[in-house]
C-alpha cells in the first residue's frame, strides 16, 4: 500500500510545481515563457536566459514554485508522524530468533511412542479376536 501512496504524492507534487511555474514565471519575467522553463528544468535555466538578470528572475520564480511540493511533503510527514509513533516497537533480532525457533520445532520430527492400537483379527473358527498392537 505504501508504493501507490508514493506515486500519488509524486504526481501531486509535480502537478503543484508545474502549475506554480505557470503562474510565477510570467510574474517575474516576460522574456521567457513558462513552457520553456518547464521544458529545460531547473538545471537548464542558464541555457534559455538571455541575460544574467533574467536568469536571476527565473531562479527566483523556480524557487518560489518549488515551495508548494515541499509544503506538501512536510504536511504529509506531519500527518503521518502521530500514526507512526503509536506503532508497536519490535526488536527485529528477537523476532527473527523466535521465527527460527518456531520453524525448527515444526521441522523437527517428534520421537513420541505411538499409542496402542486395537486390531480385530478373524480366527479360523469364524470368531473375531482383538489384539493390542504397538511398540
Amino acid at each position: 500500500m505504501l508504493i501507490p501512496c508514493r506515486a500519488i504524492g509524486v504526481g501531486i507534487g509535480q502537478n503543484l510545481l508545474l502549475s506554480k511555474l505557470m503562474t510565477t514565471v510570467p510574474a517575474y519575467t516576460s522574456a521567457v515563457s513558462p513552457f520553456e522553463v518547464i521544458a529545460v528544468g531547473a538545471t537548464g535555466l542558464g541555457k534559455i536566459a538571455p541575460t544574467l538578470e533574467i536568469l536571476h528572475e527565473l531562479r527566483l520564480a523556480y524557487s518560489e514554485a518549488v515551495r508548494s511540493p515541499l509544503i506538501l511533503a512536510l504536511a504529509a510527514a506531519c500527518f503521518a508522524f502521530p500514526f507512526s509513533s503509536s506503532m508497536e516497537w519490535l526488536n527485529i533480532k528477537r523476532v527473527a530468533e523466535e521465527r527460527k525457533r518456531q520453524k525448527a520445532e515444526i521441522e523437527e520430527p517428534t520421537h513420541q511412542r505411538p499409542e496402542e492400537v486395537n486390531v480385530a483379527l478373524a480366527t479360523e473358527d469364524g470368531t473375531t479376536k482383538t489384539e493390542a498392537m504397538g511398540d
